[in-house]
């Protein structure tokens, strides 16, 4: 009885932290659909895949730069005293501050005496906003504000939505205007966060401890290279993919990662819950049977919902882009393949923050990204934009299946095999409507496999909704 009460009560904090983080993330995110046919229609591909090349190189900046030191003061706030949260905000401020003082000098470095960076001041502002909301989301979430983590979500894409269509009809501002709409949109919403954190007014350099940096250092440094691996494979397929096919090719592939972008998105709000019930249910009884009902349902429901979105795409697809841009629409199943592979690997790697071995993260990762540049490199010639989808999807399966094997001393997931091949043959079975049929027969199947889905998942669906009222009425989830 203990462990059955230990495992619901890790259900229960599941789902009240994923609701809150699907409103936050899912919900504000997915609004960006709205305005890509503004996008795509006022930027060139090349201006475009110029944009996502240089997101790109701040995501990989952000971790290097910062040490994952932001990670590891995410799990050390966790029900840390004031005096301990005064001073892990202040030390994380001063890594924060040498870290981007050391990227402001290198941007004007490489600039003048190596490479010219066009737009370099736009650029390091984008790279600052976005660090910067990082760190305030991370610490929101780690001191329980998880409502308002939500609320800076939504107001982040409204600030966006509404800059963006200012800068790219009324001053026709292009990419320049384009970068400064994220600025714009990350700054105030660290505003708003700031109000409700107060993370600078918790900054002094009286806190200033040596040990506790070299601690956070120390567990964040092993995040490091497990981030940069993937994070540079993926810039390393954008750069082969700029190399051998240009600059409009890497708008294609990022306009596909927009169509799949709602299931990393999901991706992502499940792992955010996931991070904070992972970790305080690690050490409970029956946690072997919490985290393998919790995996079998998250692979389940990512992959039907892949299926769903392929016929909906196939719908839409005409009506969110330009002409430019349609001949994305091949390269999305293989896409959604990697997405749904992607969630799969995201929980793997919250147990090894769980379980504070993040050292073993690196090795799998690793070995994911050599895959990935390895099939990218070899097949980029003949299957052109095709090469880093496939590579990519083959790395996240290679990761999954280490992680499965190498981390049975941490935690051991027992996969529903049965239902993974049913759900894996519905999926094939979408594709090839997807590529074979026209609009009406795309149509009957969306609705085919929503009341599959809908029916796959009436008891949850229950759940969710007499929780929601609960919530709602503030009342507390049992």
């Amino acid at each position: 009885m203990k462990s059955e009460n230990k495992s619901f009560d890790g259900s229960s904090r599941l789902f009240k932290g994923t609701v809150i983080y699907f409103i936050g993330t899912f919900l504000s995110k997915s609004l960006t659909i709205l305005i890509l046919p503004l996008i795509t229609y006022n930027l060139t591909v090349e201006e475009y895949g110029t944009f996502d090349l240089y997101a790109t190189i701040v995501i990989i900046a952000i971790p290097v730069f910062t040490i994952q030191t932001i990670e590891a003061v995410f799990k050390f706030l966790f029900n840390a005293d004031e005096k301990r949260i005064n001073k892990l905000i202040s030390n994380l401020w001063i890594i924060i501050i040498i870290g981007s003082l050391i990227v402001f000098f290198l941007v004007i470095i490489i600039n003048k005496f190596f490479i010219e960076v066009p737009f370099y001041g736009p650029f390091y502002l984008y790279y600052l906003s976005t660090l910067l909301l990082t760190m305030y989301q991370r610490v929101a979430r780690s001191f329980g504000l998880s409502r308002e983590f939500a609320v800076s979500g939504v107001i982040n894409v409204l600030v966006l939505i509404i800059s963006q269509t200012i800068a790219l009809t009324l001053l026709d501002a292009k990419i320049i205007g384009f970068i400064y709409t994220y600025v714009i949109a990350n700054f105030l919403t660290v505003i708003y966060l700031e109000f409700k954190t107060l993370s600078i007014k918790k900054f002094t350099l009286k806190e200033y401890d040596l040990k506790l940096i070299k601690e956070l250092i120390n567990f964040g440094l092993p995040l490091v290279p497990n981030n940069i691996s993937w994070l540079s494979v993926a810039t390393i397929n954008k750069i082969i993919i700029v190399s051998y096919l240009g600059l409009g090719s890497n708008a294609i592939y990022a306009i596909t990662a927009k169509f799949s972008g709602a299931i990393f998105t999901l991706s992502d709000v499940f792992k955010l819950a996931w991070q904070e019930s992972a970790i305080t249910s690690y050490e409970e009884n029956g946690k072997d049977e919490f985290y393998s009902k919790t995996f079998n349902g998250l692979f389940s429901i990512m992959i039907l919902l892949c299926s769903l979105s392929l016929p909906l795409i196939k719908i839409t697809l005409p009506y969110l882009v330009s002409e430019d841009y349609l001949s994305a629409s091949k390269y999305i199943p293989q896409v959604m393949i990697g997405a749904g592979l992607y969630a799969v690997v995201g929980f793997y790697g919250v147990g090894y923050l769980a379980s504070s071995k993040t050292k073993d993260a690196f090795f799998t990762t690793v070995s994911g990204a050599i895959v990935n540049i390895i099939i990218t490199f070899i097949l980029i010639n003949s299957i052109g934009l095709f090469a880093p989808i496939i590579g990519t999807a083959l790395a996240y399966l290679t990761i999954w299946i280490m992680r499965h094997i190498r981390m049975k001393s941490y935690f051991k997931i027992t996969i529903d095999y049965y239902r993974l091949i049913i759900v894996s043959c519905i999926y094939i079975f979408t594709s090839y409507i997807y590529y074979t049929f026209d609009t009406e027969i795309n149509i009957f199947l969306f609705v085919v496999l929503g009341f599959i889905l809908f029916y796959d998942n009436l008891k949850l669906l229950n759940y969710v909704y007499k929780n929601c009222i609960k919530i709602i009425r503030g009342e507390t989830i049992k």
